[in-house]
């Protein structure tokens, strides 16, 4: 895997900004742990241009914890873009979800963290 932070593809830069990717400041199903910063917004996209699948957490991301339901639907989101940018022809357009989970930007936090 790579990590491409300063050269997202505009359409992904734009998403981020009009979706406000990045944390909520809040707690829908209370605090995780000490370093639990709460709720985050985040998309889900591909880039016909170079067949790669896209996650944007809007900021420096050191762990992510969800519930179940979350899990599979990211999951699910990582398996159409992954077919879709497989597929894409050279016309294709980039889409972007936005999805919600927990996140850190401090390393380390619990064993249960994904």
């Amino acid at each position: 895997m790579a990590h491409h932070s300063d050269k997202l593809p505009i359409k992904m830069q734009h998403a981020a900004a009009r979706e406000n990717f990045g944390p909520t400041h809040e707690f829908p199903d209370g605090r995780l742990c000490d370093e639990d910063d709460g709720e985050l917004r985040f998309g889900v996209a591909h880039d016909p241009a170079t067949g790669r699948v896209l996650i944007n957490f809007g900021r420096p991301v050191a762990w992510l914890g969800m519930t179940p339901s979350q899990a599979l639907e990211l999951g699910g989101c990582l398996v159409e873009h992954g077919r879709r940018a497989r597929d894409a022809g050279p016309f294709a357009e980039t889409e972007c979800v936005a999805g919600e989970g927990r996140s850190s930007s401090r390393p380390g936090g619990s064993d249960k963290m994904a």
